[in-house]
């Protein structure tokens, strides 16, 4: 191992090292560089690479898996497999506008991304794009949310903002982009002229979750993630639940009871509806709530 390392730091005589100029953002360039010879250059607009990897750390030294969103550690499984393909990569949020200042001096023959920037950049640089699309595409979600919106005004004649649709992803994104990888329906993609790949999402995994050690109760339920709040239907669950004050449904996310109390006007406390704050999916908190509650719900319109 000593020896490797020692060639490593030989080689890398030859190589610079970068650090982030803020004029630029938090863009982290040139990622496995090699200045012998000429690679190919790629663009990721995805996420912070800087951001990721520190919360990445903080998580770890904290003794757990990884960061809150499983898309941190899908950044870096995403930029390892770009290094195995040889790929000189540029890394920078999808919405990290300041990166324009750079990526406008910069030559790329591939970019892949979403959000923003991405829809900037490919209307500036010509380079093979693939539009990374982690939910369905507008025109589908717009119709699925606005359908929720006006059943949510019907049963409490009050109106609410789209909150999910067109916060990463606009009307016609994907007819940007040379090819599409997706991780919902390619169905939905059948008038894109590219070709479109679907991949599977990942997850986090607690090693010690037993499926047969889960509750048998028909009546207690759990809902994981709130963010788009009428969108993933958690309205809807809401008002079922306190019809059925036997049921009780257990509720993960951020800001629970206040997220409810702002939008449908109604305080869960005290009542069947049970909100659990952030649970992390590798902790014994989440153990002990997979092993009470039988069925867990995801109403999402999309």
């Amino acid at each position: 191992m000593l020896d490797k390392i020692k060639r490593a730091i030989a080689r890398s005589r030859y190589a610079p090292i970068f650090l982030p100029d803020k004029r630029y953002g938090n863009l982290v360039p040139n990622i496995n560089l090699d200045t012998a010879r000429k690679q190919k250059k790629i663009l990721l607009i995805y996420l912070d690479m800087i951001e990721a990897g520190i919360q990445i750390s903080a998580a770890y030294q904290r003794g757990e898996s990884g960061a809150v969103h499983t898309n941190r550690m899908e950044l870096f499984q995403m930029v390892r497999g770009l290094i195995e393909l040889d790929f000189c990569i540029d890394v920078c949020g999808n919405d990290d506008i300041q990166a324009k200042r750079y990526i406008e001096m910069n030559k790329y023959d591939i970019i892949i991304g979403m959000g923003e920037l991405f829809r900037w950049t490919v209307g500036q640089k010509k380079a093979f794009s693939i539009i990374y699309m982690t939910e369905n595409p507008y025109y589908i979600s717009f119709r699925k949310e606005e359908e929720r919106l006006d059943y949510f005004y019907q049963r409490h004649h009050r109106c609410y903002p789209f909150s999910r649709t067109g916060k990463f992803f606009f009307k016609d994104d994907e007819k940007l982009a040379d090819a599409v990888i997706c991780l919902g329906e390619k169905k939905y993609f059948e008038n894109q002229e590219g070709p479109v790949e679907r991949i599977y999402p990942s997850a986090f995994y607690n090693n010690n979750f037993d499926i047969t050690k889960v509750a048998r109760k028909n009546n207690v339920f759990l809902v994981f993630g709130t963010d788009g709040f009428i969108h993933k239907g958690i309205d809807l669950l809401v008002d079922i639940f306190l019809r059925h004050p036997k049921w009780k449904l257990y509720i993960c996310g951020y800001h629970v009871t206040r997220t409810i109390k702002e939008i449908m006007k109604i305080d869960i406390r005290d009542t069947n509806i049970k909100d659990c704050g952030y649970i992390r999916v590798d902790s014994d908190d989440f153990l002990a709530l997979a092993n009470e509650c039988r069925f867990i719900l995801l109403p999402s319109c999309s």
